[in-house]
């Protein structure tokens, strides 16, 4: 599997011995010593300048979220009767395919190839048994290794949704947003349970602070409004929750409890 690995991404990615000798004596080393995913992901320049592009913008991490959920809103024009998979597989192919999508989605068309490629998938045209398919540890491995390469902010806030997103064959529920109801998280409890608790299994605790940073950017954003909900109404919202996973079980009382501080703190501040 790893030869296999080495074998995709050069002839994907365009890789030469010339690149490699650009990076410094440690990445090349650790090369040599090991060809599975993370050496090869270090030291293929094309994978670099792809993730530089969501280091310089982690000032705005919403954008590339939401420039995926405008194309999403475009895509449910098609009629209620498209099913999540049919949506998914229509933008990952204009991602890829469709030169005129703003860069984020491109990414987002880059990112799924590079993964799809990894595992070596040569069933059908469709990109969507392999991704929903791979194993558990496969996902860990790809997370790592872009962790280690861009950080942590850019890989908890871009490519861990982005796993979710690929393993759930949907982008409804992945992030609270009151101001686009095309991503369905607050009206859609156990689907928004199932998209966290695809990430928490990838890395849970970055996939709880993910998920935090958003609610609390989400009940900023509402306010006033939002304090004005009824407790009960976030209660029932967090028990359906649980319901979607064992880490989402795991962490639905933490997460409530967090949403309701920050409730109580809005209010104090009238």
């Amino acid at each position: 599997m790893k030869k296999i690995i080495l074998v995709v991404l050069v002839s994907m990615l365009g890789f030469s011995v010339g690149t490699a000798q650009t990076f410094s004596d440690n990445a090349t080393n650790q090369e040599v010593q090991n060809t599975g995913m993370k050496s090869q992901l270090e030291i293929d320049l094309n994978m670099r300048s792809l993730l530089i592009q969501f280091e310089n913008n982690n000032n705005n991490t919403r954008e590339y979220l939401e420039s995926l959920s405008d194309n999403v809103h475009q895509i449910l024009q098609f009629g209620d009767e498209m099913t999540d998979k049919a949506r998914y597989t229509i933008l990952v192919n204009r991602a890829i395919n469709d030169p005129s999508v703003e860069i984020n989605v491109n990414i987002f068309g880059r990112l799924t190839e590079t993964f799809w490629a990894l595992l070596d998938y040569q069933g059908s045209t469709t990109p969507i048994p392999a991704l929903a398919e791979a194993r558990l540890d496969t996902y860990k491995e790809f997370y790592n290794a872009i962790k280690d390469i861009s950080g942590e902010e850019t890989a908890r806030n871009y490519i861990l949704p982005t796993i979710s997103i690929w393993r759930n064959c949907s982008y409804n529920g992945l992030v609270p947003s009151r101001t686009d109801e095309t991503l369905d998280f607050w009206y859609d409890p156990q689907q928004a349970g199932k998209m966290y608790n695809a990430m928490a299994e990838v890395n849970h605790e970055d996939a709880k602070q993910f998920l935090k940073e958003y609610l609390r950017y989400d009940c900023d954003s509402a306010y006033p409004s939002y304090p004005q909900e009824s407790i009960q109404e976030i209660k029932d919202f967090f028990s359906s929750f649980a319901t979607s996973g064992q880490l989402a079980a795991k962490d639905a009382q933490e997460l409530q409890d967090f949403v309701l501080g920050i409730i109580e703190e809005k209010g104090t501040e009238n």
